[in-house]
């Protein structure tokens, strides 16, 4: 049975079975992949996680008291649910405090998966824009600049020639995932750690896919 495109196909580099792959994408198109490391993915989160603290954002989920008839005072994560109160100056603050975590939280996903992309597609595939002349000679005759930033120069070149669909940078995103984790890392961490990067992803997709319709 044959490999669809935007599936990975296995195929034997020799001394490097386990540290990469080769991804065929929807156009047909040979990409290899190869891991990242894993604990800069994780240190992406927790890092812009942190800027957002120092910056006073709501990252936390916020909170909300209440006292039980014996007179206790409890301390509650405020949700959906639990934003009316019987005081209406508790309620706007409650609605207020959950408006800005949603916010913040949409806001940090958002920066995570830039950095989180920028970061998988320039290190996870293989692939030299220098010595495409393809890919060269398509930006000029199309009048499209080749950024000076080798850099912004590599990821322009998988984004927008290697991996040209969303679904295929989504395919390809889980493949270099799942490479990156035979070296050991606890896959389920390191799905979290690239699940603001894949939901920034889905939601390209989705809006390509709106337009269409």
């Amino acid at each position: 049975m044959g490999t669809k495109r935007g599936q990975q196909r296995p195929k034997t580099v020799q001394g490097q079975e386990d540290q990469q792959e080769v991804f065929i994408t929807s156009s047909g198109r040979e990409v290899t992949l190869v891991p990242v490391s894993a604990y800069v993915l994780q240190d992406i989160a927790a890092s812009v996680e942190e800027e957002f603290c120092e910056n006073g954002e709501q990252v936390d989920v916020p909170t909300y008291q209440i006292t039980t008839v014996a007179g206790d005072v409890e301390t509650h994560p405020l949700d959906a649910e639990s934003l009316e109160a019987q005081d209406p100056a508790e309620t706007e603050r409650r609605k207020k405090a959950w408006a800005d975590y949603q916010d913040c939280q949409r806001r940090m996903s958002n920066r995570q998966g830039t950095l989180t992309q920028d970061y998988m597609f320039r290190e996870g595939v293989d692939g030299d824009p220098d010595s495409d002349e393809a890919w060269i000679r398509n930006q000029k005759r199309l009048s499209l600049k080749v950024p000076e930033d080798p850099d912004e120069r590599k990821f322009v070149y998988v984004t927008r020639w290697l991996l040209r669909s969303v679904p295929d940078q989504l395919n390809a995103a889980e493949r270099i995932t799942i490479l990156t984790a035979r070296g050991g890392v606890n896959e389920r961490k390191l799905q979290s750690a690239v699940k603001s990067f894949r939901n920034t992803l889905e939601e390209r997709l989705q809006a390509t896919a709106g337009s269409e319709n």
